[in-house]
C-alpha cells in the first residue's frame, strides 16, 4: 500500500481528472456541481510524464455501514497516524471535485490499492 508521502505526492503532481459514468471529463473545479452524488465513476491522476492511474470512487464502509459508492473514495495508505487513536492516513476524493489527503478509523472497510 503506498505510504502517505505517496499519496502526498500522487495529490500535488499529477493532474486529476474526474470521470462520471456516462464517461464525460471533468477538471476539478468543473466536477463541482457537475456530476451528481452517485454518479462518480472515479479519478485518473496523470503524472508529468504521461502517466497515469485510475482510482474508481468506489466508496467505503464507515460506522454506520453506508457505501458511497459513485460519491466518495477513502483509500487506505499504509501510514498510521500518530496519535493512539487507532486511525490511519488516506487518500480522500469526492464527486465535488476534492482531492486531499485523510484520515480515518482503522476498523472502518476503505479500499486498497496496491503499489510497486
Amino acid at each position: 500500500m503506498p505510504t502517505i508521502d505517496e499519496v502526498e505526492e500522487l495529490i500535488e503532481n499529477t493532474i486529476q481528472t474526474f470521470i462520471d459514468l456516462d464517461g464525460n471529463e471533468y477538471s476539478k473545479e468543473q466536477a463541482d456541481g457537475a456530476i451528481k452524488m452517485g454518479k462518480l465513476k472515479g479519478v485518473r491522476f496523470t503524472g508529468l510524464n504521461g502517466n497515469s492511474i485510475f482510482i474508481p470512487a468506489a466508496g467505503y464502509c464507515g460506522a454506520s455501514l453506508r457505501n458511497w459508492f459513485g460519491t466518495y473514495c477513502k483509500l487506505w495508505s499504509s501510514s498510521l497516524l500518530d496519535s493512539n487513536d487507532g486511525g490511519a492516513r488516506n487518500l480522500y476524493f469526492s464527486c465535488g471535485g476534492i482531492v486531499y489527503d485523510g484520515s480515518y478509523f482503522r476498523y472502518c472497510g476503505l479500499p486498497i490499492r496496491g503499489v510497486e
